[in-house]
């Protein structure tokens, strides 16, 4: 509940009651959902809509989907991965991949309120 009292930001404070909900109904372990938390905290509000965008291909971009993705927002994707919920795979490509947590923050924290970011 400290994390709830002390943010300034609506959006984030949502996010956390949605992840508090999922851990409540067991979708979420206890320590998933403290390091969820935990990450979240350094998250910039703005990778919100970062995550919804990046929706549309799945989360994921590799050498093999990057032409049919259309243009990428790599502001988006750095400050998803800069938060620790993503990462850059891959040899020589600039891929991008959501981390467990970030596909776990994704689907319980964020997803359930994108109508309203």
């Amino acid at each position: 509940m400290i994390y709830i009292d002390r943010n300034v930001e609506i959006g984030k404070t949502i996010i956390i009651s949605n992840l508090f909900k999922a851990y409540v109904n067991e979708k979420l372990s206890y320590s998933q959902f403290i390091q969820i938390l935990t990450t979240l905290d350094g998250l910039n509000p703005k990778a919100y809509e970062g995550f919804l965008d990046l929706e549309r291909f799945g989360h994921e971009i590799t050498s093999n989907n990057h032409t049919s993705c259309g243009p990428r927002n790599f502001e988006y994707e750095t400050l998803i991965i800069s938060g620790g919920f993503a990462t850059e795979p891959g040899d020589w490509f600039s891929g991008f991949k959501l981390t467990d947590d970030g596909e776990k923050l994704y689907k319980y924290g964020i997803k359930p309120i994108k109508k309203d970011i």
